[in-house]
């Protein structure tokens, strides 16, 4: 069964609330906005299941490539993850590997965090790299997270120190957006 390529502004996850959120910010028309989805979710804008960034680790690496983004996890306050990414049945299971703040390093990464920076939350699970994403906003001294969430089947607001501490994971992965224009 062939691809079929949706663009919503009412329904999300956390991986399209992302896309739709950069594209809308990346565009200057409405042609762009859609055509900017098309890039962000697959690899070379070909719409094809197997083309489709299914894990965050591509979609970072497929993104960073065109310029969208730029992933800000570095320093000696990353760790490494090799992981065999084999979740997603259809998909030929794969070695990757990618580096990551630890959940305790985050005193010292939250200086680093702006407005509009993207979150990916590492998994401890050894099949699978990201199990969760969203959007940073600072409010004053806080940073509260835009995510779409399952849970309360919208996007919602949550304060960032809230989710992490309800949340099982191993850390975070940071990337900020770039602007093109």
């Amino acid at each position: 069964m062939p691809e079929e390529f949706r663009v919503s502004l009412s329904a999300f996850d956390c991986v399209t609330f992302m896309e739709t959120a950069l594209a809308l910010a990346l565009a200057v028309t409405i042609d762009e906005f859609i055509d900017n989805v098309r890039r962000i979710r697959y690899e070379d804008g070909e719409i094809d299941w197997f083309h489709r960034n299914h894990y965050m680790v591509d979609w970072a690496s497929n993104n960073g490539e065109l310029g969208f983004i730029t992933n800000i996890t570095s320093g000696p306050d990353t760790v490494e993850k090799t992981c065999t990414l084999s979740l997603i049945e259809g998909l030929q299971a794969k070695t990757t590997t990618f580096r990551y703040f630890p959940t305790e390093s985050y005193g010292e990464v939250v200086g680093r965090i702006e407005t509009g920076d993207l979150i990916l939350f590492v998994s401890t699970r050894e099949t699978l790299d990201v199990f969760h994403t969203g959007l940073l906003v600072k409010r004053y001294e806080d940073l509260v997270m835009r995510h779409a969430t399952r849970t309360a089947g919208a996007v919602i607001e949550q304060e960032l120190v809230e989710f992490m501490s309800q949340n099982e994971m191993a850390g975070f992965i940071l990337l900020r957006p770039l602007c093109r224009r």
